[in-house]
């Protein structure tokens, strides 16, 4: 059979704990140039990794990571609930990641913010790898 990396990946990614798969998208926020750093596991005020960068421009990244199996879809009330932080933390964008992909609703819902929010399920996250 074919070997392919990228599904090879997905299935690594799938199996990973939820805590695991935060330190992996904070990894790949590293090596997108930015200082990123876990939030602690509890009372992690309802985001997982924070990412600064003060070159070109400062900018605050808030990210929230949700590791669900792929016919769990991240439903509008945590979309919503990140929208509410970033505004508390004064973040320039919010970023919710996850293994599985979102409902209708809460795509809708961060479309309404354009560049202030992004939505990257498991095909985003493989796009992201792939760069």
């Amino acid at each position: 059979p074919f070997y392919d990396p990228i599904e090879q990946l997905k299935k690594e990614i799938l199996t990973m704990s939820p805590r695991e798969f935060e330190r992996y998208v904070c990894e790949c926020f590293k090596n997108m140039g930015f200082e990123a750093e876990l939030t602690k596991q509890t009372r992690d005020g309802g985001f997982d990794i924070i990412c600064k960068k003060n070159s070109p421009f400062r900018m605050l990244l808030i990210v929230e990571c949700k590791h669900y199996s792929s016919g769990n879809k991240v439903d509008v009330s945590i979309v919503r609930a990140l929208r509410g932080v970033q505004d508390e933390t004064k973040a320039n964008k919010a970023i919710c990641v996850t293994t599985s992909t979102f409902s209708r609703d809460a795509i809708e819902y961060a479309d309404k913010f354009d560049t202030q929010m992004e939505l990257v399920d498991m095909n985003g996250l493989l796009e992201w790898i792939k760069a």
